[in-house]
């Protein structure tokens, strides 16, 4: 029985995967087992020819395409550790990063959760700056109020480390979620009254890359509000919870409607553009986007100098936190 199962599952994975075994074996506590899953990837020839270096030194489970959710999922019910730690095939850990993470378990025996800092790599302007560098955490404590409103450090699946038991008590990941099914875990724990903590050390890198499925904002959005919404439906939470939720929904949903706008002021579709606009600036109120839509309104023929102008429009914008 390892103390630690290594949980990776892989779609579209094969450029990445063996930078992330040799993370894995690289580690300085040895204790674990790795079970990497192949959803159902289009690239399973290659993939099988990438991992065949590691095949003896790991669990290899296959299942035609059902998402993360459920891919991790797999992987949780043929896991022996006490302890599961999560990987995305195109992230790596420090060799540290499972020592680190056990050594919290270790002083804070209580704790269901533990997670760490983690710096970007790859295709992104974010490249060598870590979470928590470029977004301050703004509370200290990981509460389900903390979680819900944003203010702690967000949670990537490759920088968590759990107890099996807690994941399992939680029903697992759900599977009608490809996008942040993470977050939907950690709030549905933390909710149930597990204590998640986290370290500002950051001993795992992520990847920005085309084919990653954070790389379409939209949707990433898109699967934020999804669900938010479902935990409003199934959690019951006081007026002040709700009114948290229900601001972050509609913060979600004014950042696409800001973006859509920005697309059709691209294209030249000024009526359009000015639709999504109006819809924005209902939900976030901005000086500088009320003057691009007067311009859209009064002078739609100028949608290329509004076009131009849209860089002084977006920096007034905080940005959301990138998944």
């Amino acid at each position: 029985m390892a103390k630690v199962s290594v949980v990776i599952p892989v779609y579209n994975g094969e450029a990445f995967i063996e930078d992330a075994l040799e993370s894995v074996f690289a580690q300085t506590f040895r204790d674990f087992q790795v079970i990497v899953i192949n959803d159902g990837s289009p690239d399973t020839e290659q993939l099988e020819r990438a991992i065949a270096p590691f095949l003896t030194r790991i669990v290899y489970l296959k299942q035609d395409n059902r998402g993360p959710s459920a891919a991790r999922n797999l992987g949780i019910r043929r896991a022996q550790g006490e302890l599961l730690a999560f990987l995305d095939a195109d992230d790596v850990w420090e060799a540290e990063y499972l020592a680190e993470q056990l050594r919290m378990f270790k002083a804070y025996p209580w704790l269901d959760m533990v997670y760490c800092d983690v710096r970007f790599f790859g295709d992104t302007p974010s490249a060598g700056k870590s979470y928590m560098e470029l977004y301050p955490p703004e509370s200290n404590d990981v509460t389900f109020d903390a979680l819900l409103a944003d203010k702690c450090p967000m949670i990537f699946p490759s920088c968590l480390v759990a107890r099996r038991t807690t994941i399992m008590c939680a029903e697992l990941f759900d599977e009608a979620l490809n996008y942040s099914e993470d977050t939907d875990l950690c709030l549905r724990v933390s909710y149930g009254g597990g204590r998640i903590a986290y370290h500002r050390r950051a001993l795992a890198r992520r990847r920005a890359h085309a084919r990653s499925l954070n790389a379409n904002r939209h949707k990433v959005e898109r699967g934020l509000i999804q669900v938010l919404s479902k935990l409003g439906s199934e959690l019951e939470l006081s007026p002040a919870q709700r009114g948290i939720l229900e601001a972050r929904v509609a913060r979600f949903q004014g950042a696409i409607h800001l973006r859509e706008g920005k697309r059709f002021l691209a294209e030249g579709r000024a009526e359009e553009a000015r639709t999504s606009f109006a819809s924005a600036n209902r939900i976030l109120r901005r000086k500088k986007l009320s003057l691009v839509l007067a311009g859209l309104r009064y002078a739609p023929g100028l949608t290329r100098w509004a076009a131009m102008t849209w860089q002084a429009v977006e920096s007034s914008f905080p940005q959301l936190k990138p998944r």
